[in-house]
């Protein structure tokens, strides 16, 4: 008995050290995947039907973008365990062209990477009322989208006070789904230029 147990002990610990920064790989649905289920259908006032043209890189406004610029952008939404804020139509987006981590099972996380190398090409988006608040409705329902989907979305840039772009306060997106490693998206004929 001590034998079996002891065994058993050997194999499992070692398969605990492997979840890495991403969480258990097993099949235990995350607050993140069980938030995305529900029923409600995306709403169509915010939904492109087909993808703008002239897409910037989210390094490239990040750069470059002055306060107000109309834009259009796309990203992989990507930057953090959860990069869609939960019951806000809020969420950030990663520069296509920064490789996914091989480091986690959840490679939107970027949860290995410096923040010093990924902040440059990460930017929040957000869907506004006529206020200017946020809309108190998660992403997930309001727009259809989850974490890892490459996104296209056309708003204004905002910058903060030390005039840096920090934020697109969008008005539409385009989804073109799902994608564990955007670099592979970005090469297929998609319409999408990346920036020179």
């Amino acid at each position: 008995m001590f034998r079996v147990l002891t065994l058993a002990a050997l194999i499992v610990s070692p398969l605990l050290l492997l979840t890495g920064c991403g969480g258990s790989s097993t099949a235990t649905p995350s607050s993140a995947s069980t938030a995305g289920t529900s029923t409600a259908a995306p709403d169509p006032a915010y939904l492109l039907t087909e993808e703008p043209a002239g897409a910037k890189s989210v390094a490239e406004v990040r750069a470059n973008g002055k306060d107000g610029e109309e834009v259009v952008v796309a990203g992989w939404v990507a930057g953090s365990l959860e990069p869609i804020i939960k019951g806000r139509a809020a969420f950030t987006i990663v520069d296509l062209g920064l490789p996914a981590p091989e480091c986690t099972t959840k490679p939107y996380s970027y949860c290995c990477m410096p923040k010093e190398a990924l902040l440059p090409k990460l930017i929040m988006v957000k869907f506004v009322d006529g206020d200017g608040k946020t809309i108190l409705k998660d992403a997930r329902e309001l727009l259809g989208i989850k974490e890892g989907h490459i996104v296209v979305v056309r708003g204004h840039l905002e910058c903060s006070e030390d005039g840096m772009v920090n934020s697109i306060v969008a008005n539409a997106l385009f989804d073109r789904g799902y994608s564990d490693n955007p670099l592979k998206i970005q090469s297929l004929d998609t319409g999408f230029q990346p920036s020179k």
